[in-house]
Parts: structure tokens; C-alpha cells; sequence
């Protein structure tokens, strides 16, 4: 928390308050994504969870497009531009191959899937559908191969 207020940055023509409530926006997406996360108990616990989740992962870009047009520069929202679609694209790969792994056990729920992988390994039945699940993950969270800066 020290270091969040050492020193307030933001570019000359932005504007200020969009410009820093993206981060705050993609940090409530995040978080509302926890909700699901498959513990004993969750917090949001409902059969098509999966979807929630391929929506809040969708949601993402839209922090990226607030961050790129708040700073009113156009370099800026070139990289968002170009943030934005390599997301999109890598996100279609994501959900695809997410869905087939989950058509297989007949539910969209992500418990059904721990509960499943604990007596059916399916990382090892569908490996090649798994490598291609790694791969549009570290696309998505923009790790070293696909990091574009």
C-alpha cells in the first residue's frame, strides 16, 4: 500500500478518473471470478459455471479498452487495440477446447471436473487437447512467448 501512493502517474490529456479505474475494473473481474473456484464450499455454486467463467474471462478487454482511450494518446490505444485481439483470439481456442474437455463429462460445472479428474485422469486421455488448453492459457495472461512488449 506504501508503494501504491508514493507517487500518482497518469499522462497530461487522460482523463483521470477512467484512466484509473480500469485497473480497479479488471481487479473486480478477477475477483468475481474467484467466486467459482471449486473449494468444499463456494461462494457462487450453480450447474453452468463454466459459462460464467468463459464470461468474466471475456469481460477483460473491456479494461483494456478503458485504459487505452482514457489516455487520450494514440499510441496507447494502438497497444490496446493490438492487446485487445490477440485476447479475442486466443480466448476462442480457450473456450473451444475448454468445452470439449467438458462435453465429455456431460456437465458445465468445474466441481463435476475436479470430482471426475480425481478417478479418470483427463490430462492424460486428452493430452494434445491439453497442450493446446496451455498454450491459449499463456496466451491469455500474456507469458513469455506471446508477450508483445
Amino acid at each position: 500500500i506504501k508503494l501504491l501512493n508514493k507517487e500518482y502517474f497518469s499522462p497530461k490529456k487522460s482523463m483521470t478518473l477512467l484512466y484509473y479505474s480500469s485497473p480497479i475494473l479488471m481487479f473486480i473481474l478477477i475477483m468475481m471470478l474467484w467466486m467459482i473456484y471449486p473449494f468444499k464450499s463456494n461462494i457462487l455454486f450453480f450447474e453452468n459455471n463454466l459459462l460464467y467463467f468463459l464470461c468474466m474471462m471475456s469481460m477483460g478487454v473491456y479494461g483494456l479498452i478503458l485504459a487505452g482511450w482514457s489516455s487520450n494518446s494514440s499510441f496507447s490505444m494502438i497497444g490496446s487495440i493490438r492487446s485487445i485481439a490477440q485476447s479475442i483470439s486466443y480466448e476462442v481456442i480457450f473456450a473451444i477446447s475448454i468445452l470439449l474437455i467438458m462435453m465429455n463429462i456431460n456437465s458445465l460445472n468445474l466441481f463435476f471436473l475436479m470430482k471426475f479428474n480425481k478417478f479418470m485422469y483427463l490430462s492424460l486421455i486428452f493430452l494434445p487437447l491439453n497442450y493446446i488448453l496451455l498454450i491459449s492459457m499463456l496466451a491469455e495472461i500474456n507469458r513469455t512467448p506471446f508477450d508483445l512488449s
